[in-house]
């Protein structure tokens, strides 16, 4: 089979290489990695304060250096005394109960807008061959919430809906959602979280962890994505030598104005100047400085950029 088309000749590879190796699958946490949980949950707090006080806060008062413990730059709004030596466990507890009190009166999770690039990397990642599994424990809570949460088969049905029209809103499927705390239990070659706790378990189970960088997780080392735009040409990469097959990668293209990647099959592979060509599992060349930089940044082992929350 011939084809001028990289998405479908790696997708016909793909078809051989299924039966020998299994599909490469790419999991990925919804809460700041695929969804922007962090800010909308903020957007709910002040909202509630500005209702409850007729005030007007705004987000932007909150800098993000303050990370989960908003309690410490607003303790008025969570009802609690700065002086109390419990201060920050009983502010943890207060958020989450805001947080279940976001979701059954606000949609909350409806709400939480994708991370920029998500959709159409998704896709773009779909597109070339790759399954996906989008791996959360956002319906499970702990027993310091059983009262607030009441009966839990109506709040996993709640956070269960909100979630799949999340989802159907940027076209994903929404059947390829798993709840679990566990999540290497869900096979997956690539595991994309920004939640440290997290990330620390899935690499003490042996799994290919990607962070996903947020404000709170800093100081995480390891493999670490800054964007969406930049998971593509590494799973393609990671792919193609994984299964040993020949793939030309199309020229990947970020669209400014409407932040798509598309491929552009027009060029040869090796007069390719802003994409990757993969010819052999032992050979990338990369012909375009900036993409060549953006590769080495997200490939480097060794990049620190985190500590954070697992809500």
């Amino acid at each position: 089979m011939t084809t001028t088309d990289p998405v479908a000749h790696f997708r016909f590879n793909r078809s051989i290489t299924d039966d020998l190796f299994g599909p490469y699958v790419v999991g990925v946490d919804l809460d700041d990695t695929g969804f922007n949980f962090r800010d909308t949950l903020l957007q709910y707090l002040v909202e509630r304060y500005n209702s409850d006080h007729q005030s007007t806060v705004a987000v932007s008062d909150f800098a993000p250096s303050h990370s989960w413990n908003w309690w410490k730059a607003w303790p008025e709004l969570f009802d609690l005394d700065p002086a109390d030596p419990d201060f920050d466990a009983k502010g943890n507890v207060r958020l989450g109960e805001m947080l279940i009190d976001a979701v059954r009166d606000w949609d909350f999770y409806a709400k939480c807008p994708p991370e920029h690039g998500f959709g159409e990397a998704m896709h773009s990642l779909a597109d070339a061959g790759a399954d996906y599994a989008f791996v959360s424990h956002r319906n499970f809570l702990g027993e310091t919430f059983a009262d607030r949460v009441g009966d839990r088969r109506d709040w996993t049905r709640m956070v269960t809906d909100q979630t799949m029209r999340s989802l159907d809103a940027v076209g994903l499927d929404s059947r390829h959602v798993h709840w679990t705390g566990h999540k290497s239990r869900v096979s997956c070659q690539l595991y994309l979280d920004d939640s440290p706790g997290q990330v620390a378990k899935l690499r003490s189970d042996g799994k290919t962890v990607g962070v996903f960088s947020q404000p709170h997780n800093h100081d995480l080392p390891g493999l670490r994505f800054f964007s969406w735009s930049s998971v593509v040409p590494w799973v393609m990469k990671d792919m193609s030598l994984r299964h040993g097959a020949q793939v030309a990668l199309g020229h990947l293209v970020e669209h400014q104005a409407s932040g798509r990647i598309s491929y552009d099959t027009t060029t040869p592979v090796d007069q390719h100047l802003g994409g990757a060509a993969l010819v052999l599992p032992s050979q990338v060349r990369v012909q375009n400085d900036a993409f060549a930089a953006d590769i080495s940044r997200i490939s480097n082992p060794l990049l620190s950029d985190s500590v954070g929350t697992d809500l």
